[in-house]
């Protein structure tokens, strides 16, 4: 986008990157007034961006929604395709944040309007939010797919803000890959990008993603230092969305609680840690979750395979369909779960079904606990 004249839009970007976002969402609502009232549509749109933005992270989208009405009638009206371009990027992202289902097919059109019209900025706006969209949906070949685009466009443009994104969301995407040393690697850069653009609002939740790379990795008492780090630097009344997410993402189990127990589940976070293997990932594994949430809130019980379907897949157990399914099950989750899948000692099967070991230890916290 070319350099706005608008001092209040200068003004609303300035105080965004701050973090100072009901300064900075007072200020990009009076620049869209401005600019829509002298026909200085760029400019509009741009503050509208701002200000989407902005009640985001206040929790408070509906302050936005009296503006998609003009919105939208701008974009059926302008033969601009630029500006519609434009138009529907931001269309796409309120869709997004509001979970419509049109949310992708209308990102799509702005994509292939901003490349119709050479809008390069959208178009590498559009790249971006397609990346981060994916990614929060585990499609990683994908998210990958729109950062490789993303990256060629910024090295045409400079866009500070998008460079950061594509570090992040590529240091997520080694993570959930388990290739630490790549992740740690990218969210640094992240880091040092952010304080050297001024990018306050973005510093916590890159603090809060290393964190959570050094959790993934078993090292407990640095994910503890850099999830204090990530929570100081936020304020619950001027940041919620930011200070629900990451105190949600670093509520932390100090190493000591966590090593007195053979398990440690975070009902809240759906989180459990194993004490010699730490972390356990059961990213889109929700069967196998549930499976191991049963055997720990019932050490020494016996499951039978009956037991088990009723449960946990909600059937009537037949053994011609399901005997193979807890077989498979029961072996995903001793890979999990147990040091030594070969030789298990926590999920075990005699005459009467299968069980956790009564000596098992198990720390569960609950729901409440986790607010509190």
């Amino acid at each position: 986008m070319a350099k706005t004249d608008n001092s209040q839009l200068k003004i609303a970007k300035l105080e965004y990157h701050k973090g100072d976002f009901v300064e900075a969402s007072l200020s990009a609502k009076k620049a869209a007034q401005e600019t829509l009232a002298q026909g200085q549509f760029a400019d509009w749109l741009e503050a509208l961006r701002i200000l989407l933005q902005c009640c985001f992270e206040l929790d408070s989208l509906c302050h936005f929604e009296t503006w998609m009405t003009p919105l939208q009638q701008f974009n059926d009206s302008t033969s601009d395709n630029s500006l519609k371009a434009s138009a529907h990027h931001l269309i796409a992202h309120y869709q997004i944040l509001k979970r419509n289902e049109d949310a992708e097919k209308t990102l799509s059109y702005a994509m292939a309007l901003s490349t119709l019209s050479q809008n390069l900025e959208c178009l590498a706006r559009c790249f971006a939010l397609a990346a981060t969209l994916h990614a929060r949906q585990d499609n990683i070949p994908k998210a990958l797919e729109y950062l490789d685009k993303l990256d060629i466009m910024i090295k045409e443009l400079s866009l500070d803000d998008l460079l950061i994104t594509s570090l992040v969301v590529r240091s997520y995407a080694h993570s959930s890959r388990r290739q630490f040393d790549r992740a740690q690697e990218l969210i640094w850069q992240a880091y040092e990008r952010a304080g050297q653009h001024g990018h306050q609002l973005a510093i916590p939740s890159i603090l809060a993603q290393i964190a959570h790379l050094h959790r993934e990795q078993g090292a407990l008492d640095l994910y503890q230092m850099y999830a204090e780090l990530a929570m100081r630097g936020i304020n619950e009344l001027r940041h919620p969305r930011l200070h629900r997410e990451i105190s949600q993402y670093c509520t932390f189990t100090p190493a000591k609680a966590i090593h007195s127990f053979d398990f440690v589940l975070d009902e809240a976070q759906n989180q459990l840690h194993e004490k010699e293997k730490g972390y356990l990932d059961f990213r889109n594994q929700h069967i196998l979750l549930e499976l191991a949430i049963l055997f720990l809130k019932n050490p020494g019980t016996r499951f039978s395979k009956e037991d088990l379907i009723e449960i946990i897949w909600k059937q009537a157990y037949d053994p011609d369909i399901h005997d193979n399914l807890i077989y498979v099950s029961i072996k995903r989750l001793r890979l999990l779960l147990e040091p030594n899948s070969e030789s298990p000692k926590y999920i075990l099967r005699d005459r009467k079904g299968y069980y956790l070991t009564a000596q098992t230890q198990v720390q569960i916290k609950n729901r409440e606990e986790t607010k509190a």
